[in-house]
This record gives structure tokens, C-alpha cells and sequence, in this order.
């Protein structure tokens, strides 16, 4: 097998592309192998025989539109696949020796206002992290959130010039995706030059070198198994996906926990932030009847949002009345505009007799909430808080008042006002 870096005259010369100069502190670590082929990011799609979910193959020409859910994931980086049929991952994507933390599914952000499907891993802050391929298959798509991509940077927190998501296709059922990733090898670079994304086609190993992390800076890591079906675990799973548009792998993510063998699973467990099973949290809280879940503004296109932008605010008409990820005790209100017609969300605590959301229906009538600001429940401010620190949030003063009014079970009324009265600027929020 030929290493991913002899092949950069290819990638120079297919994608007329540029890398900048830093080295990976390990440079005695293998590096990702490829095939010999480096797909352009053209909006055309390559010809090519296609692996059809039983493993047969097909041919791609006169293609039909996908239409389905797991037709527009196997194709949404890219049409060509291979194999099929789900397995067992070798390699966590970080080694338990050096994970401070694992933040488990249904984590809620600014970004993120409701729960999100993929978990966090995050590296002791004194160690030099490697980031590795969890099993073989290819990488088919990567993305530069960094500052080295001219083309407009997108949810980078890193300030680095690469900060990449790599895009692991299995199989043709089997996907996974490890995001926000570091240090990434000098081939990587190349590959992406200046650009915000890349279609390749390059074969790596279980185990191989992704890219190293220092300072406690986060992995995502997400697990798309389409031989498992759809999710049952939202009301409506077509308001989550028109198209290419909004996420239809999101029906198809698990809890990466179920895919390691001992002992490495009950390893990443212990570095869970959840005590609660599964320990690998949730992010499907919806609870059909009531008012518990993820519910989006009415005229705003469900999760994909009314913007035309896909890196732009597509989560402002969001909404979410879920338990906490991590103590399943507490409740969370999460808004994708705070009710206040702005670009970033925002969530709050309720008071502890409030009634639990799975409880509310179209029999509770309007049902009233005091909206708590959190904050983390060591103490330390949270403008200085560190990662652990902000993950275990408490409720302090109030803010504001929160009422809903179930109409039916897709529709419901809801109202924030911040002030001593309702402002009559009640939405419709719908499932």
C-alpha cells in the first residue's frame, strides 16, 4: 500500500492546491495510506461503479435522484462506495490513557440548541493526544474549519490554520466522523490547500494517524450506521432534511460506546461525564403527546432551517425542552434565537418544582416555567471555566418566564417574556 504522501505531485496537480509548514511533533507515526486517487471537489459527481447497500455493485450512470434518508447519506460525500453492513470499531478515536472527559450525546450549546448527536472527547490538558482512524475503510471527504481556508471558515475554535473533519466511509452502511481535529498529517494539508472542502478517496487503517492534540482541545466523534434503520426517537423524522439540506444522517447516529469491545468500552465509559445509562447519553428526546423534545418555529423548515446559507444561523427557529445530558434530573430550555430574534442560542435552568416536560399535554393547558440563568456549579466564573467546569451546570436567579400551550400533538404554543408581563409575542413552535 502506498503512503498518502507520496501521492502529493497527484493531490498538487488534481486540486491545485497549496499546505503550510508545520510538522506533527511525532513524526515517526504512520501516516494514512491511500490509493491513488484524489477526487475533485467539482460539484460533478464522478462515474464510477457504486456498491449498493447489499455490497452488489452497480452502475452509476443515468442515476435517479436519491430520495430516501439512507440514500442521501451514502451520497452526500460522494457517490462512489464500498462494502456493506455494520462492525465493531478497534481504535477509539482517543486513547482512555489520555482523555480527561467524554461529554455524551444531547450536549446543548449556542450553536447547538438542540441536543446534539455526536460526542466530545476531550484530551488531558499535559499530553500530546494522538487522534486515529477507529477502524479501516476510506476517507471520503474532508473540511478545514481553520484559518488556512480562504473560502470562508466555518464553527472553528482553534484559531490554527487547520482544523479538519475527516469523513470515514466503512462500508456503504457504516460512516463515521471525526471532527475538529488537529495537528493533521502534512498530506491532509495538501489535500485541502486553501479550501473549506475536499472529495478524496483515501484508504486508511484502523489505528492510523489523524492528527494530535495539545491544551485539552476536543475531538467530535459521530457513528452514522445505516444497517440499523431509522431512529424512532423523533415525533416527525422528515422535518429534520430536505434533500442535501439539513442533516439525514442525524436519523442514522449512535452512541459510539455500543461499537467498542471490552475492555476498551467500559474504558471510555469511566471517562464519561454521565453517570445515568446509557452512559454514552441521548440526543432523541422526543416523547409524542407532549411537550418533551426538539420542536422548530412554524415557516422555518424544520431543522433545516429558512436560511439559504448552510453555514449561516440555520438553528435560530430551534427549540428544545429536554432533560440535562448529564443529570437527567434537571431540565433544560433551549432556544436558537433566546427568543429574541438573535443569531446564537441560548439555554436556562427551571425552577425544581416546575413539571417535568413528558408530563405536559394538550390536557395541562398553559403550563408556566421560571427561566434560571446557569452557571457552573463549581463557582468559577463562567468567562474563565474550563471545559469539565462548564460541562456541570446549575440554575442561579431567574430571568425570565417561560409558557407553553400544547394545541395538539405537532403543534405548540410558546411564550418568553424577561419582563413582569407577557409581551404578546407568543410563537407557534412545531414537531
Amino acid at each position: 500500500m502506498k503512503r498518502l504522501a507520496s501521492l502529493i505531485g497527484l493531490v498538487i496537480l488534481a486540486t491545485a492546491c497549496s499546505g503550510d509548514t508545520d510538522t506533527i511533533s511525532k513524526s515517526s507515526t504512520t501516516q494514512p495510506t491511500a490509493t491513488p486517487t484524489v477526487v475533485s471537489t467539482s460539484t460533478t459527481q464522478p462515474t464510477a461503479k457504486k456498491a449498493t447497500p447489499s455490497g452488489q455493485q452497480s452502475s452509476d450512470s443515468g442515476q435517479k435522484t436519491p430520495t430516501t434518508a439512507a440514500e442521501l447519506v451514502r451520497t452526500r460525500w460522494g457517490r462512489v462506495c464500498e462494502g456493506a453492513g455494520s462492525q465493531m470499531l478497534s481504535v477509539a478515536p482517543m486513547s482512555p490513557a489520555d482523555l480527561d472527559f467524554m461529554s455524551p450525546l444531547g450536549a446543548l450549546s449556542e450553536n447547538h440548541p438542540t441536543p446534539v448527536s455526536h460526542q466530545y472527547f476531550f484530551p488531558l490538558e499535559n499530553v500530546v493526544a494522538d487522534v486515529r482512524a477507529p477502524a479501516s475503510g476510506n476517507i471520503i471527504h474532508l473540511s478545514n474549519r481553520g484559518t488556512a481556508n480562504t473560502e470562508g471558515s466555518y464553527g472553528g475554535a482553534s484559531g490554527q490554520g487547520y482544523e479538519v473533519q475527516y469523513v470515514i466511509e466503512v462500508s456503504c452502511d457504516l460512516f463515521l466522523v471525526v471532527d475538529h481535529v488537529l495537528g493533521v498529517p502534512e498530506s491532509i494539508r495538501l489535500a485541502l490547500g486553501n479550501r473549506r472542502n475536499a472529495q478524496v478517496r483515501i484508504q486508511v487503517a484502523a489505528g492510523e494517524l489523524l492528527g494530535q492534540h495539545t491544551d485539552g482541545f476536543k475531538v467530535d466523534f459521530s457513528v452514522i450506521d445505516l444497517s440499523r434503520g431509522e431512529t424512532n426517537g423523533f415525533v416527525r423524522n422528515n422535518t429534520y432534511y430536505q434533500g442535501q439540506y439539513g442533516e439525514a444522517f442525524k436519523l442514522f447516529e449512535q452512541d459510539s460506546l455500543e461499537y467498542f469491545d471490552e475492555p476498551l468500552r467500559s474504558q471510555l465509559a469511566e471517562k464519561s461525564l454521565r453517570s445515568a445509562s446509557p452512559r454514552g447519553g441521548l440526543f432523541t428526546y422526543d416523547v409524542a403527546g407532549t411537550a418533551q423534545g426538539a420542536w422548530f418555529q412554524e415557516g422555518t423548515n424544520g431543522y433545516r432551517g429558512s436560511t439559504e446559507d448552510v453555514l449561516g444561523a440555520y438553528y435560530v427557529g430551534h427549540l428544545a425542552l429536554v432533560p440535562d445530558h448529564i443529570d437527567p434530573s434537571k431540565l433544560r430550555v433551549s432556544i436558537g434565537d433566546q427568543f429574541r430574534g438573535l443569531q446564537m442560542g441560548r439555554q436556562w435552568g427551571v425552577t425544581g418544582d416546575a413539571p417535568s416536560f413528558d408530563t405536559v399535554t394538550t390536557d395541562s393547558g398553559i403550563v408556566t416555567y421560571k427561566l434560571q440563568r446557569l452557571v457552573p456549579c463549581d463557582g468559577t466564573p463562567i468567562e474563565i471555566a474550563k471545559a469539565r467546569s462548564r460541562a456541570f451546570k446549575c440554575s442561579t436567579e431567574e430571568l425570565g418566564t417561560l409558557q407553553i400551550e400544547l394545541l395538539d400533538e405537532q403543534r405548540m404554543r410558546v411564550e418568553v417574556f424577561f419582563t413582569n408581563s407577557p409581551t404578546d409575542n407568543a410563537r407557534i413552535y412545531v414537531r
